[in-house]
């Protein structure tokens, strides 16, 4: 249970927050009625990432309940995202006195109004401490993950410098382990230039606007024109899959978790899809498609996070 702190704003009335980890998380609801959205929930659905957004038990009043919280990300999301004139104002009391009491003793001190200066002090000291032990768990985290996406990027080079026998491969092992959202990211990757995580983050709603249009919007690059065979590869999806809110991944399924399972993919099979066995570059594609069937059949099909990759 979380015990929320409460700032009133003549304006734009009550905000909740809640400390976790140290860090500020914003009752959703009250940050889209402040912002002016008639529905918060479907705001929050449409205009927050599933990572910007959790569900705790916060004490309101004399019961507790369930609600849904964003972090500063998905706030800033909302704002973004509103039509309200008065959003900028939003913003600026936010940044210059709601996260700035927060932030002042290393977090929200519960009580703080009613204590003695010395007791204050004593218990800012014990927030700060609990704060750097938290940052250091978190940056021996990042650290660890950081090694290991250097060591994935050596591995395995970016899609647009395959050579085509090598692209042919990697769609052949996906095509092997019936991952059909695979494919379409590697054919949008290679085509179009997008990233894995700008591929996954691709909508439904984006994407039947695509297809139609024949011109693919993503977040900071703008309308990107579609060729045929990539709008082939979205209409696959919208007519055969029934997606949710984003094409390629299940309601239930986190962004993260998706791009890892797609990264192990990537390293378990690039290996065997690497031009390095010159042996086979030069023969027909009858024996190229023989070589290919052979060597994934001899690939064991491995278990991620999420199943089967």
């Amino acid at each position: 249970m979380n015990e929320p702190v409460i700032f009133n704003n003549p304006e734009f009335g009550e905000i909740r927050i809640v400390s976790i980890s140290g860090e500020p998380w914003f009752v959703g609801k009250d940050v889209a009625d402040a912002l002016g959205y008639s529905n918060p929930r479907d705001a929050m659905s449409t205009h927050v990432d599933d990572e910007d957004k959790a569900t705790v038990a916060i004490h309101d009043g004399s019961q507790n309940r369930n609600m849904t919280i964003i972090n500063e990300s998905g706030m800033y999301s909302l704002i973004f995202s509103s039509k309200l004139e008065r959003a900028k104002e939003f913003k600026r009391w936010v940044t210059s006195e709601v996260l700035p009491s927060i932030r002042k003793n290393g977090g929200y001190i519960a009580g703080q109004e009613g204590m003695a200066p010395e007791e204050l002090l004593a218990q800012a000291l014990l927030v700060a401490q609990r704060t750097l032990e938290e940052q250091s768990v978190k940056l021996s985290t990042l650290e660890a993950e950081n090694r290991k996406l250097m060591n994935e990027l050596h591995r395995v080079p970016p899609v647009d410098t395959w050579s085509p026998l090598e692209f042919e491969r990697m769609l052949a092992c996906a095509f092997e382990q019936k991952h059909e959202d695979y494919i379409t990211v590697l054919y949008l990757s290679r085509r179009l230039g997008l990233t894995y995580t700008e591929c996954f983050a691709i909508e439904t709603e984006t994407a039947k606007k695509a297809y139609t249009e024949k011109l693919l919007t993503i977040r900071g690059r703008g309308a990107i024109p579609l060729d045929c065979l990539s709008r082939q590869r979205l209409r696959r999806h919208l007519t055969l899959d029934n997606p949710g809110r984003r094409l390629l991944i299940p309601d239930r399924r986190w962004m993260s978790q998706t791009v890892d399972a797609f990264q192990a993919f990537l390293e378990l099979y690039w290996p065997y899809a690497q031009e390095k066995n010159r042996s086979i570059s030069n023969t027909n594609p009858t024996c190229r498609k023989s070589y290919i069937d052979g060597t994934i059949k001899r690939i064991p099909a491995v278990r991620s996070r999420g199943g089967m990759i």
